[in-house]
């Protein structure tokens, strides 16, 4: 990252606390263009909280900051409102993304940023750290596209670094790293992709989850399918999930029907997504 560069210092800094039934927001820290809307509730008391930019989408220079602590007891849903658009950026441009999770015992967090759009020229990157206490859970997924239409592999370079620990101990750690067509070498195209334009990629751990996947999530992916989703598990109570696209809408649709399995399999509250997201 280019440290000439003159961009936003963006801040979003929550603590979440449990009173009674319901999870509410304690200390809250916010600095442009990060923004947190009201919190809603769920049947459960578990809070939905809303991300959002106040600006035209991340710009060359600009560097966020995200932090969240869960006190004990505390459940949350977290989500970005819209798709992060990464700007055009000069030569030697750049932004990031720094985010660090930490979740007492018994707290439960899901973290949902939604679909990333790199545009010609682009040059991100962000690290999310998370801290796991013995009974805290966590789940998180994320997308990326590769450019929008007419722009595909014209980003520079996205990274995404996803590093999990419990009790202090490595839990999960993934890379997802996409590389433009000046950086690649000549006839390589993405082959994990296979020429698709977006890609999923997603984790939970949750203890009290039962080790038997329901059965639309174990079967072996299609992969003469133009969009695809599958998953696996890790240690006893963690999952994992690849998703890879080539329409946008239909590989939301098979995202929103296995995160919805998922929940439904976990004993979950309903929560209608399409409210919160645009």
């Amino acid at each position: 990252m280019s440290g000439n560069q003159h961009g936003q210092d963006g801040l979003l800094s929550l603590q979440f606390r449990r009173r009674g039934a319901r999870t509410e927001v304690g200390r809250q820290e916010t600095r442009a263009p990060l923004k947190v809307l009201r919190p809603f509730w769920l049947d459960d008391g578990r809070a939905v909280l809303q991300i959002i930019g106040v600006g035209p989408g991340v710009l060359a220079g600009d560097h966020y900051t995200l932090n969240v602590h869960m006190e004990e007891g505390a459940r949350v849903i977290l989500l970005n409102q819209a798709a992060t658009k990464i700007h055009s950026m000069p030569d030697g441009g750049s932004a990031s993304l720094q985010a660090s999770f930490s979740l007492e015992d018994g707290a439960e967090l899901e973290y949902y940023p939604g679909l990333n759009i790199p545009y010609p020229d682009a040059e991100f990157e962000q690290h999310l750290k998370v801290s796991l206490a013995k009974t805290s859970r966590f789940a998180t997924l994320e997308r990326w596209s590769c450019g929008r239409a007419g722009e595909h592999k014209q980003y520079r370079r996205m990274r995404s670094w996803l590093k999990v620990q419990r009790v202090n101990r490595p839990l999960y750690a993934d890379l997802t790293e996409l590389v433009g067509r000046d950086l690649q070498p000549e006839g390589d195209d993405l082959a994990v992709l296979e020429r698709r334009r977006q890609l999923a990629s997603g984790m939970s751990w949750w203890p009290g989850d039962s080790m038997a996947l329901p059965e639309s999530m174990l079967r072996p992916p299609d992969l003469s399918q133009p969009d695809v989703v599958t998953a696996g598990a890790f240690g006893p109570h963690g999952r994992y999930l690849r998703g890879f696209g080539m329409n946008g809408v239909t590989l939301n649709g098979l995202l929103s029907e296995t995160l919805k399995t998922w929940r439904d399999h976990v004993g979950l509250a309903r929560c209608d997504f399409d409210r919160f997201v645009r």
